[in-house]
C-alpha cells in the first residue's frame, strides 16, 4: 500500500512538473515575441508566414517582428491542443459508478423528472470555443495581438486548473461595456454556425438522442455566454440552457457586468437548482456531463455524475471516486452509462 501511494505521489508530482514547465515555456516565448512586435505593430504583415522554432535567438525574433508574434499565436492554439492530448495520457477503462447502482435507485424517479446537463467546451464540442473565439476576434481586428496572447494564456491555465476564471471573466466582460446587446447577440450566433457546430463530438450526438428517446429533459450547462448558448439549443434541438448573462444598461447596452451568479464552479449549481425547482425536476437523480475539474460541485451534486475525454487532474480524480470516463470521440461511448 505504502509502495503504490509513493507511486501515484511521484507520478502527479511528474506530471505537475511537465504541465508547469511548458506553461513558463510559453510564457517566456510570449515576452520574446511581445518585446519584438510592440515597436512596428502598425506594419502589415506578409500572409505567408512559417511556423517559428523555439530555438530561435532573440534577435532573429526582433528581425521578423509582427510576423513572429502572429505566428506566436497559431502556435500557441496548437501546442494548447498538443498539451490538451498530452494530459489526458493512455485511454483508461471506465468504472462503474457507485451512485449509478443498483439499478433500483434510478426508479426512484420518473424519466420525466431527470435531466441531463451538458458542459459544452471539450464536452458537447471537442475544442474550447473560447479558443475559437479569440482566433475569431483577432482576425476581426476587434482585439490586440496582447489581449490574443494573454487570452491563450488564460485558456491554457484554466485547463489545467491552475487560474481563478471568475476573475478572468469578470475582466472579459469589461472589454464589452457599451456593446449593443442585438450586435452582439448577431454576431456571436453567426460565428457559432460558421465555427463551432461542426465540432459536435460524434458521441455527444448520440448522448443527446439517447436522452431525448428517454424523455430526460437535455440542458447545456456553461461558462459561455448566453448569446452562444442560446444558439446552441437552437441547433442542437435542446429544451433550455443555462449560461453566463449580461447586466444591460437603459439603452441595451452591455454595463460590464453579469446578471446573476457567474455560471462557473459551484455557480453552475446554483443556475441547476433553480432551474430544477423551477420545472420540477429532480436534480439529486440527473446527470451530468463535463471534462472539466472545475465542475467538480455539479459533477458531486447529482447521482450521475458522467466524465466524458477527462483533463488531467478530472480524470484522477473520477478514478479515485469511480465515476465513468466517456470517451465521446467514439461513438460507442455515447449512449453509455444512460439508465432506461
Amino acid at each position: 500500500m505504502v509502495e503504490c501511494q509513493l507511486y501515484h505521489t511521484l507520478q502527479e508530482s511528474k506530471e505537475r512538473t511537465t504541465y508547469y514547465t511548458h506553461s513558463w515555456l510559453t510564457a517566456l516565448y510570449a515576452v520574446n515575441c511581445i518585446d519584438a512586435t510592440v515597436s512596428s505593430s502598425q506594419r502589415k504583415v506578409s500572409p505567408k508566414l512559417t511556423k517559428p522554432t523555439y530555438h530561435a535567438s532573440l534577435s532573429t525574433l526582433e528581425t521578423q517582428e509582427t510576423t513572429r508574434g502572429l505566428v506566436f499565436v497559431q502556435d500557441v492554439i496548437a501546442k494548447s491542443e498538443m498539451f490538451s492530448e498530452l494530459g489526458k495520457g493512455p485511454k483508461t477503462m471506465t468504472l462503474q459508478s457507485t451512485k449509478t447502482e443498483p439499478a433500483s435507485v434510478q426508479k426512484e424517479a420518473s424519466p420525466s423528472n431527470i435531466a441531463a446537463f451538458f458542459d459544452l467546451d471539450r464536452t458537447l464540442i471537442q475544442v474550447n470555443s473560447g479558443t475559437l473565439y479569440v482566433k475569431h476576434e483577432f482576425r476581426k481586428g476587434r482585439i490586440s495581438l496582447w489581449t490574443t496572447l494573454q487570452a491563450f494564456w488564460y485558456l491554457m491555465l484554466y485547463h489545467f486548473s491552475m487560474i481563478d476564471m471568475d476573475k478572468v471573466l469578470k475582466k472579459a466582460i469589461e472589454g464589452y461595456k457599451g456593446d449593443r446587446d442585438e450586435d452582439l447577440r448577431s454576431s456571436t450566433h453567426q460565428w457559432f454556425a460558421q465555427e463551432v457546430t461542426q465540432y459536435i463530438q460524434p458521441g455527444a450526438q448520440i448522448a443527446l438522442d439517447t436522452h431525448k428517446e428517454l424523455g430526460h429533459p437535455r440542458v447545456l450547462l456553461t461558462s459561455s455566454s448566453c448569446y452562444a448558448a442560446e444558439f446552441a439549443k437552437q441547433v442542437w434541438e435542446l429544451d433550455d440552457w443555462l449560461a453566463n448573462r449580461f447586466a444591460l444598461d437603459q439603452e441595451g447596452r452591455l454595463n460590464g457586468e453579469f446578471d446573476g451568479p457567474l455560471c462557473h464552479g459551484h455557480g453552475k449549481v446554483i443556475w441547476a437548482e433553480k432551474w430544477a425547482k423551477e420545472n420540477d425536476i429532480d436534480l439529486d437523480n440527473s446527470y451530468f456531463y463535463t471534462d472539466s475539474l472545475t465542475d467538480l460541485p455539479m459533477l458531486e451534486r447529482v447521482r450521475n455524475p458522467r466524465v466524458v475525454n477527462p483533463d488531467p487532474r478530472l480524470r484522477r480524480e473520477a478514478l479515485r471516486r469511480g465515476w465513468p470516463i466517456l470517451d465521446w470521440q467514439d461513438p460507442k461511448d455515447g449512449a453509455k452509462w444512460i439508465a432506461s
